[in-house]
C-alpha cells in the first residue's frame, strides 16, 4: 500500500509508461489508493484540487478514462462508526478509449463492504445486456449543449492536418469515441424505486422512469409524440430527481421564440444591490430575502390552470385551443439508455425543450407576481428599496428563480406564505423547501429568525447557494467565491482529449471555450486581479503544451506577441461628456 504522495506519483508515473508501450486496448482495475473528485471522499480533511492531481495526469498522459461504477459509491472506509467516519473511492477501473468501443456495455459494480475496509468490485466487460432496438435520430437539442460542437471540433482537428482517407477516418473514429465516453458517463445502471429500494433490471428501471414522469405530466399523436432523454445533474445519479428532462421534439412542430430587450445578467446585478442592502442594514428594522427552489417547475404545471391563465389574459379561444392541444394531445417514451421505452400519456406540465413553454411558464409565473403585487399596494408586504428615492422591491423573477424581499416581521411572512399557498394551489407548483434559504439583515436577534424561518418550513440560504450561474452571498475572500470559475476552466481544458488536439484546436479551444467561460460571470461582477492572472497562466500552458499541470514549458514567443488583448472601443458624444 502507498501512502506517501511521493510513492504514489512514481508508481503510477512508471506504471504510465508501461501503458503508453502497449499497441492495443487496456482496462487498469484495483486499489489505485487516490482520488479524482471531491465526490470521492466524505469525512475527514476537506478535498482540495491537488489531492486529485495526480490521477489526472495519469489519465492524461495515457488517454485513459474513468469507467464510473453503479451500487456502493465509497469503496474504502476507517470504521469509526463512533466518530470520526472518513469514506473514499480508492477502488476503480480504468479504460482506454479503444477498450470502450470494443466494450461499450462495459461497467464496474462495488458490492458492500462486509469484512475488510474494501469492498469487492465487480468488473464486466458485458454489464447491461442489449435489449430492443436503439432509433438512430439527429436530435436537434444536441446543439443547445454547449459541449457538443466542442466535443466534435476538439475530436476533428485532433488527428492532424492532412486531408487523407486515413486520416478522414481517424477523425471519424476520434469523434465515435468521444461520444463513447459521453455516453458511458450518462448511462443509467440503477434507480431507487418508490419504496426506496435500489433495482438494477432494465425492466424494472423502466417501469420506475415511466411511473415517475407519468404522475407529473389537436395534433396528430406521430407529431405530438416525444422523446424525453435524461441528462444527469451529478456524477452517478441513482434516482430520478438527480436527472433533468429534456423533451425532444419534433423539428416540424418547433417555432422560433425570441424575447428582445431581455437581459440575464440585470436581474444578476440587480440581486447583489439587494442582498448587499440586506448585509449592511443596521438599526431599527431587519430586512430579509427569500430564495425559493420551485420543484420541477414545468413537470408540475396544472393544465386547467393554463387555460385559465390565458382566458384570464385575453387570448382569442382559436389561439387557446391550438395551445391546449399542443400540450394536452402529447405522449412521451423515455430514452432509457439510448432506447425508447412504452409510451405513456401524463396528465400535466409542460416540455422543457419546447420553445413554447418558456412563455406559458412566464404567464402562469405573473400570477404569482400579481399576487404579491396586490399584497405590496394594500401595505402587506413593503419590500426592500437599495436608495430613498428609489421603488420598493419585493420579488424577482427569471424563469424559475424566485427570490422574495420583505422586512423581517411575522405580518410580511404570514402574507407571503399565503401567497404561495394559494399559487401552489392554483398551479400545482410545489416549493422545495429543503432547496430553498432565507438570508436575514445582521440587525435581526436570533430568536426572530428561529420564529420567520419556522413559518417558512425553510432554514438559512447556504454559503455556495448561486443565482443564475454566479454566487448569492460574497465572502470576504474574494478568491474563494471565484474558485468555481478556475475549476470549471480545468475541467475544460484537461482530459484525454485534449492531449491529442492539434495547434489549431488548441487554438479554437482557447477562443471558443477559455476566453468565453468567464465573460458573463465577467459581466456582472469585478473578478480578482490574481485570478485573471491565474487564467492567463492556465491558457499559456495549455497553448504550448497542451495541458495546465505544474510542468516547466518552452516558450518561443512573448505572450503579447502570440495573442492580442480585445479592445472594444466605445464612441462617447459632446452631450453626454456633459
Amino acid at each position: 500500500m502507498l501512502f506517501d504522495t511521493h510513492d504514489k506519483q512514481v508508481f503510477l508515473d512508471t506504471l504510465s509508461g508501461d501503458i503508453n508501450l502497449c499497441s492495443g486496448p487496456w482496462a487498469l482495475v484495483g486499489d489505485l489508493n487516490v482520488l479524482l473528485l471531491s465526490e470521492d471522499k466524505s469525512g475527514g480533511r476537506t478535498f482540495v484540487p491537488r489531492d486529485g492531481s495526480i490521477l489526472r495526469r495519469f489519465l492524461f498522459e495515457t488517454g485513459g478514462v474513468d469507467l464510473g461504477f453503479f451500487g456502493c459509491k465509497f469503496t474504502w472506509k476507517n470504521k469509526r462508526q463512533s466518530g470520526g467516519l472518513i469514506r473514499e473511492r480508492l477502488d476503480r477501473a480504468l479504460v482506454d478509449t479503444e477498450w470502450i468501443n470494443l466494450f461499450p456495455r462495459g461497467g464496474v459494480r462495488n458490492l458492500p463492504i462486509l469484512s475488510s475496509d474494501h469492498d469487492p468490485i465487480l468488473f464486466d466487460s458485458v454489464m447491461e445486456r442489449s435489449r430492443g432496438s436503439t432509433p438512430f435520430k439527429f436530435y436537434e437539442a444536441w446543439f443547445k449543449e454547449g459541449s457538443c460542437l466542442e466535443i466534435i471540433q476538439q475530436a476533428w482537428t485532433s488527428s492532424g492536418s492532412i486531408d487523407s482517407n486515413e486520416n478522414i477516418s481517424r477523425r471519424f473514429d476520434a469523434i465515435r469515441a468521444s461520444t463513447m465516453v459521453r455516453r458511458k458517463r450518462n448511462f443509467i445502471w440503477s434507480l431507487k424505486n418508490d419504496l426506496g429500494f435500489v433495482v438494477f433490471k432494465e425492466k424494472e428501471k423502466g417501469e420506475v422512469l415511466n411511473n415517475y414522469f407519468k404522475r407529473t405530466g389537436k395534433i396528430p399523436s406521430s407529431l405530438n409524440h416525444t422523446f424525453i432523454c435524461l441528462i444527469p445533474k451529478c456524477e452517478n445519479p441513482n434516482s430520478v430527481e438527480k436527472f433533468r428532462p429534456i423533451a425532444l421534439c419534433n423539428f416540424v412542430y418547433k417555432v422560433s421564440a425570441f424575447v428582445p430587450g431581455r437581459w440575464i445578467a440585470e436581474s444578476s446585478l440587480l440581486t447583489q444591490e439587494l442582498v448587499h442592502t440586506i448585509k449592511s442594514k443596521r438599526g431599527k428594522g431587519g430586512l430579509m430575502a427569500i430564495k425559493i427552489d420551485v420543484n420541477k417547475a414545468y413537470d408540475r404545471l396544472e393544465w386547467k390552470f393554463i387555460k385559465k391563465v390565458l382566458e384570464v389574459f385575453g387570448f382569442h379561444s382559436h389561439f387557446i385551443t391550438l395551445v391546449m392541444n399542443c400540450i394536452t394531445f402529447v405522449s412521451y417514451s423515455i430514452l432509457f439508455n439510448g432506447r425508447p421505452l412504452k409510451k405513456f400519456f401524463p396528465q400535466r406540465g409542460i416540455r422543457q425543450g419546447d420553445p413554447m413553454s418558456p412563455f406559458l411558464f412566464i404567464l402562469c409565473n405573473e400570477v404569482f407576481s400579481r399576487l404579491i403585487a396586490k399584497e405590496q399596494s394594500l401595505g402587506r408586504v413593503n419590500g426592500i428599496r437599495i436608495a430613498r428615492e428609489a421603488p420598493a422591491i419585493s420579488h424577482l423573477m427569471f424563469a424559475d428563480d424566485i427570490i422574495l424581499f420583505c422586512r423581517a416581521n411575522e405580518k410580511e411572512v404570514e402574507s407571503l406564505v399565503n401567497c404561495m399557498m394559494i399559487y401552489e394551489s392554483w398551479s400545482g407548483q410545489q416549493c422545495s423547501k429543503l432547496k430553498s434559504g432565507v438570508l436575514f439583515s445582521k440587525n435581526c436577534s436570533q430568536a426572530l429568525q428561529r420564529i420567520l424561518m419556522d413559518k417558512l418550513g425553510i432554514g438559512l440560504v447556504k454559503r455556495e447557494e448561486k443565482h443564475l450561474g454566479n454566487p448569492f452571498l460574497f465572502s470576504r475572500s474574494r478568491k474563494k467565491d471565484f474558485n468555481f470559475l478556475k475549476s470549471n476552466l480545468c475541467k475544460r481544458l484537461e482530459g484525454w482529449c485534449m492531449k491529442t488536439l492539434s495547434t489549431i484546436g488548441r487554438m479554437v479551444t482557447i477562443n471558443s471555450v477559455a476566453m468565453a467561460l468567464p465573460t458573463y460571470t465577467m459581466s456582472t461582477c469585478k473578478i480578482p486581479i490574481t485570478y485573471c492572472k491565474e487564467f492567463d497562466s492556465l491558457v499559456k500552458k495549455f497553448w504550448w503544451k497542451g495541458r495546465i499541470d505544474n510542468s516547466r514549458f518552452l516558450a518561443t514567443k512573448t505572450w503579447d506577441v502570440s495573442f492580442q488583448k480585445k479592445v472594444v472601443e466605445v464612441q462617447v458624444s459632446e452631450d453626454s461628456r456633459m
